[in-house]
């Protein structure tokens, strides 16, 4: 039975009844049995002894026996357990256990069983119940993700996931300020800090504002340099230099806010300071009342200790309540990083060329920088035309056209 396994007739009593069936019986590497019953039919024998057949194989090749019995919603909650928790921050973790429980169609089919016809079928499903595209190219990830790692265990003989065509996804173009939006929403700030409430509307704890913080700057900050959120409020005095205008990004201090964190070793880089009027506010805010920070948190609490995200937030929605500007989508203050990378592209990419910004943005690789904001980089054809016409008139061109 150990090479071979056992085949067998078997008998069972329900009801007063007996039936009849076939059942395998093999014992996997671990010296732990297992069965497995057939119908008591010339077609449930043929699949019993091709099931034989199978883990006869299985075991000649050196394939795990162990997991014959395992599904795909078993293995995938195994794989983000062993193999994905301990290197994913909270956020991203629960992120991929969202994508698990799409599994759900698919969840009871057995781990080698699976056909790319039925991954097929779950992200069509998927598709139809109004899921983005974006959101079954996680799925998709998640699945291919799953199966290599059994493959490499030798779990599977095969990799159904290789006869499945990844998912493309549709990018929507990102929301950013325009100049109106940028000036209601600073000169808001501005009227709130002088204690000046333009309506009557209060925050939830029935104040106007707090204007202990000089969140001002942290907004200005967040539009100038594309700095994440959480990267901003996990600066520190010793990561700027303004002598020469350099932010540093340390990715493991941002870690420990999990809400819009570094997802890559490019979360650890330089921002060059490039406006002006956030280089003069930032010295000023470096010395005030006669004292000069040189450590700590540049944003700090009363307590010296880096701010809290969410305090931060409750500030952010009540000040778009008073402007009366709608809250953008997606991720709150990524609407200022998104404004800032796409002002680059629009008016500084003669200076700052795309892999140089997807630098500052802190994105692994130019190819991310594109997809995001493919519909913000100018037209070539008007790019030509107007430095065309800018040569026409120029008065220092001989061959000017007439």
């Amino acid at each position: 039975m150990l090479i071979t396994g056992s085949l067998f007739e078997n008998t069972v009593i329900r009801n007063k009844k007996k039936y009849r069936y076939y059942c395998y019986q093999w014992i996997d590497e671990y010296g732990k049995k297992h069965n497995k019953s057939f119908p008591h039919t010339k077609t449930g024998k043929k699949a019993a002894e091709a099931f034989q057949r199978e883990i006869i194989q299985k075991r000649e090749k050196g394939f795990s026996l162990a997991t014959q019995d395992k599904t795909v919603g078993v293995w995938v909650s195994e794989f983000l357990l062993e193999y994905k928790k301990r290197k994913l921050r909270e956020t991203s973790y629960r992120r991929l256990l969202v994508s698990a429980d799409k599994l759900v169609p698919i969840a009871d089919i057995p781990l080698d069983k699976l056909m790319p016809l039925d991954v097929q079928r779950l992200y069509n499903n998927l598709a139809e119940k109004g899921l983005s595209s974006s959101s079954i190219s996680k799925v998709h990830k998640l699945l291919c993700e799953a199966y290599r790692k059994a493959f490499a265990n030798k779990m599977i003989i095969s990799n159904p996931m290789l006869a499945v065509d990844s998912i493309k996804t549709e990018s929507p173009e990102v929301e950013i300020f325009t100049f109106r939006q940028i000036r209601i929403l600073f000169g808001t700030i501005k009227k709130l800090r002088k204690g000046i409430s333009p309506t009557n509307k209060k925050d939830t704890f029935g104040k106007h504002f707090n204007t202990r913080h000089d969140y001002e700057l942290m907004f200005w900050m967040l539009l100038t340099t594309g700095i994440r959120i959480s990267e901003l409020l996990a600066l520190e005095w010793t990561d700027v230099d303004l002598n020469n205008k350099i932010i540093s990004i340390n990715k493991s201090k941002a870690m420990g806010n999990t809400v819009n964190a570094p997802k890559t070793e490019a979360g650890h880089r330089d921002i060059p300071i490039l406006s002006e009027a956030l280089f003069r506010r930032l010295r000023a805010y470096q010395t005030r009342n006669g004292v000069t920070r040189i450590t700590g948190p540049v944003f700090a609490s009363k307590s010296g200790k880096m701010l809290n995200y969410q305090n931060i937030y409750h500030v952010w929605s009540h000040i778009m309540q008073v402007t009366g500007l709608k809250q953008p989508g997606g991720r709150a203050f990524h609407v200022f990083r998104h404004t800032f990378a796409s002002y680059v592209l629009r008016t500084l990419s003669d200076i700052i060329p795309l892999v140089s910004l997807s630098r500052i943005l802190g994105h692994s690789d130019v190819a991310t920088t594109l997809r995001i904001y493919q519909h913000h980089i100018p037209n070539d054809n008007e790019r030509i035309l107007n430095a065309l016409a800018g040569k026409r008139k120029s008065p220092n061109n001989k061959n000017q056209a007439v």
